[in-house]
């Protein structure tokens, strides 16, 4: 309706051909296009002359019109607004409302106006608008609640769906594809659902399933054992992580040495492992030696390594307390060491007997216990400084010219080195791997000399 899309053809027939066309208004074409409705004349003429004239009406269709459309409560939460009848109109009909909508009817949940505009098949429009001003009902209501896995990396976590507002039977459509309505099983990820009730009315919800923190149990110092073989090591250990406040921790006290391995367990009965190895506790080593050697009486000197003022000693036999028992010669021994914390050490032997010597005064070759008994008073040798700690040198009142094969031998006998040397001159002895205690160094040269020194390694 209202419309300048109107067209006329005509056909002449007759006459002489070309004809010439003169329409009202100047137009001389012979067909028109863009007309409105009226009445159009043509004088069609031929080459002769001649002349034919012809009238014709173009009529409108009646203008489209929306005789109604309806306003009725919708979903829940949710006015519908409906097109209801349409006149005039041509074809299949196309709806465009303002909130995007290209329904015949839609449903808006605020207050406002909204205007739907039709368009029929010749492409004729109308529009009609419609003013909500009374709020809807509440609207579907989903909620989720989530429960989390147990344990960090856990897939038993669990939704319950709650629905409210909708029209019974409901249908569920999760997004990674499951239709029941509580979901269990779960791993951390976002879950959302779309829920459509019995009158077609939809919703949607979405939750999210998370880990809790994953439970760590951490070694911090570890202290080993007061003693050697003891029982009261201890390591400090800490947790991170986990759920609640009532983590399990392990006992990291009395612990002896070797490899521990702990496990943590969280409220939820979560666990972590952690391991450490508790060091050993050196064990204290007790060095004892022969002294003052006669044919009655021998002196057994005890001592330990890292020894200190306050060891105690306990000697069998006789329950001697010092760290000198005299015995006879030949009876064996046994000496407990304790230290300021209560750790032990036991030495045992058998006391010396006297050595037999030639006329100067040297071990015997092949007596090794006489090397425990040897003299530190010759004259034509000398060890200094005696104690020493790092180095000792030997000095010889008459030079030897000749080779010279030195050994040293500890307590009881076992060879520490041997050395030899081109003459007199300049010998020493490191002592760098030398524990506490006494030694003896035997010296013999190739024009047949022989000398035995004590010696005492004492390092501070």
């Amino acid at each position: 309706n209202a419309g300048t899309n109107g067209t006329i053809n005509i056909t002449p027939s007759g006459g002489t051909v070309p004809y010439t066309y003169n329409w009202d208004g100047g137009v001389t074409t012979q067909n028109r296009t863009g007309l409105g409705a009226g009445t159009y004349t043509v004088t069609v003429i031929d080459a002769n002359g001649c002349t034919a004239i012809s009238s014709t009406t173009i009529t409108e269709p009646l203008a489209v019109a929306i005789v109604s459309h309806t306003l009725v409560p919708g979903c829940p939460g949710f006015w519908e607004i409906e097109v209801g009848q349409v006149n005039y109109a041509v074809g299949a009909l196309t709806y465009l409302w303002s909130n995007g909508a290209s329904t015949i009817a839609t449903q808006v949940s605020t207050l406002g106006t909204y205007t739907v505009t039709v368009t029929d098949a010749n492409g004729c429009t109308v529009s009609t608008s419609q003013t909500i001003t009374i709020p809807p009902g509440p609207p579907i209501s989903i909620a989720l609640a989530p429960t989390y896995p147990l344990c960090n990396g856990q897939s038993n976590g669990i939704i319950t769906t709650t629905v409210t507002g909708a029209t019974a039977p409901i249908s569920y459509s999760w997004a990674d594809g499951p239709t029941t309505q509580n979901r269990t099983g779960l791993a951390q990820n976002n879950y959302q659902v779309v829920i459509t009730d019995n009158n077609g009315c939809t919703a949607s919800n979405s939750v999210n399933i998370y880990n809790p923190p994953t439970l760590v149990g951490y070694i911090g110092i570890i202290f080993p054992p007061t003693c050697n073989g003891g029982n009261n090591g201890n390591i400090s250990i800490n947790v991170s992580g986990g759920t609640g406040s009532s983590t399990t921790i392990p006992n990291p006290f009395g612990l002896t040495s070797g490899l521990h391995n702990f496990t943590f367990t969280d409220a939820n009965g979560c666990t972590a492992t952690a391991s450490a190895t508790v060091p050993v506790t050196p064990q204290l080593v007790v060095n004892t030696v022969s002294t003052n050697i006669s044919p009655t009486q021998t002196d057994v000197t005890a001592s330990r390594i890292g020894g200190n003022p306050t060891d105690t000693y306990q000697w069998n036999p006789n329950n001697g307390t010092g760290s000198t028992i005299s015995i006879t010669p030949l009876q064996s021994y046994s000496v407990t060491i304790t230290n300021g914390q209560g750790c032990t050490g036991v030495g045992s032997g058998t006391a010396n007997k006297v050595a037999q010597t030639n006329n100067n005064n040297s071990i015997i070759d092949g007596d090794k216990s006489a090397l425990i008994s040897a003299s530190a008073t010759e004259n034509d040798v000398l060890i200094a400084p005696n104690p020493a700690s790092e180095l000792a040198k030997i000095n010889f009142v008459e030079p030897i010219l000749t080779k010279i094969n030195m050994s040293v031998f500890d307590a009881s006998g076992r060879m520490m080195e041997q050395k030899s040397f081109d003459n007199s001159n300049d010998i020493e002895l490191s002592l760098s791997n030398y524990l506490n205690g006494i030694y003896l160094v035997k010296i013999k040269s190739e024009d047949g000399q022989k000398f035995v020194k004590r010696l005492i390694v004492q390092k501070f």
